[in-house]
């Protein structure tokens, strides 16, 4: 037996040293370039500075020495003129400023930006540095997590694929908080199926917030299960313990909003799907039932259209989590204590709640990289013929 594990775990070493290699080196000769680069940068320097000029022309020459010129330029230039946004950005520096409230409601990652720059590291080498490491930490965890239920080379397999499918392996190439927040929310689901460490994963859920403040969401649904659980199950102190940590979390997230002078849900809203707003705190236009309706339906569409690209990753992960769930409906654990069965809702939920308060439907799959991976091991755990955890 002990022969057996120690054949796995070597296989899990050679395997996961590989996906290392594999995730360095496509992340580091194919970084993507997206605009959030810009301001990310620029909030990390207000860290060292004030003086907004300052900041605006060290973030754009920062850029322009380290990244190729038709990239740079795709930066600075907006593809329709007429918008004249990304050009205004980069000509004024007031209006440079303004796009940096968006951003500062990430304190955990524009934190850990800054951290990596004081090792020495040049501030875009950081950024994608942590990327890659969230995105390789990610990878390990889910060859781990595989690895319960299937062989060490069918994991290593299914790792891939899933890394692949789940749009895991292109977060890591992007400057954005969105692999470490994957990591973190992914890792804080591992805790509640697998180790049922339910102070773990309340701890890196109220984490998550800090990285993005759209994790409130999924965390205030979890939280709410496990103090019904709770409560079911007569344990007061976990009860209090919850109610406690659902309240933290929400005066977690208005007081980020409050010190960070983050703009309001609509400012946001018209910004990310109306029109790009220069001067966003001005913006006093009123909410528009029928602004939102027709963006709503818009990006609804967009999950089927191959107008984005190809149909949103999403529509397979749905599919995978209505099957899950059918399966799981059924076994002999009652539903409320079946967490496979109980996140399967919680993650329907949770993207029924963005698509009314944020259809990004575009950005949706970096955002919720997360519950696709979950979605496929929970999937993985149920048609395994090694159904027992270790």
């Amino acid at each position: 037996m002990r022969d057996l594990y120690s054949k796995t775990e070597k296989l899990l070493f050679i395997y996961g040293f590989l996906i290392i290699a594999f995730l360095v080196s496509t992340s580091t000769k194919n970084p993507i370039y997206n605009w959030d680069i810009i301001p990310y940068i620029g909030s990390t320097l207000t860290l060292d500075s004030r003086n907004i000029e300052e900041i605006h022309s060290l973030t754009y020459k920062t850029l322009s020495s380290n990244i190729p010129e038709k990239e740079f330029e795709k930066l600075i230039n907006d593809r329709n003129e007429s918008i004249n946004y990304r050009k205004s950005v980069y000509e004024k520096p007031e209006i440079f400023k303004e796009q940096l409230n968006f951003y500062f409601i990430k304190p955990f990652y524009i934190g850990s930006i800054y951290l990596l720059k004081t090792t020495g590291l040049q501030i875009i080498d950081a950024i994608y540095t942590l990327s890659i490491l969230a995105c390789i930490s990610t990878s390990l965890l889910l060859l781990y997590w595989t690895n319960l239920y299937l062989n060490a080379n069918i994991s290593f397999i299914v790792t891939l694929l899933i890394g692949v499918q789940s749009k895991l392996f292109v977060i890591g190439r992007m400057p954005t908080p969105d692999a470490l927040s994957v990591f973190t929310v992914l890792l804080a689901l591992f805790f509640l199926v697998e180790r049922k460490n339910l102070k773990a994963t309340t701890l890196l859920l109220m984490a998550s917030i800090f990285i993005r403040p759209n994790n409130i969401i999924i965390t205030l649904l979890v939280l709410t299960y496990l103090t019904y659980l709770s409560h079911h199950q007569k344990n007061k102190s976990d009860f209090y313990f919850f109610i406690l940590t659902i309240a933290s979390s929400i005066l977690i997230y208005f007081s980020i909003g409050k010190l960070l002078n983050r703009y309001d849900w609509w400012t946001l809203f018209h910004h990310s799907f109306i029109q790009n707003l220069n001067y966003p705190s001005k913006f006093d236009s009123s909410f528009s039932i029928d602004e939102y309706i027709a963006v709503i339906t818009l990006q609804v569409k967009g999950l089927f259209m191959m107008a984005y690209g190809f149909p949103s990753t999403m529509i397979i992960f749905i599919f995978i989590n209505i099957i899950t769930f059918n399966m799981d409906k059924f076994s002999k654990d009652k539903p409320h204590t079946n967490p496979i069965l109980i996140l399967s809702i919680i993650i329907v939920l949770n993207y029924l709640a963005h698509l009314f308060l944020f259809p990004g439907v575009i950005q949706w799959d970096r955002f919720f990289t997360s519950f696709y991976i979950f979605s496929a091991i929970a999937l993985i755990s149920k048609i395994s013929p090694n159904l027992s955890r270790t």
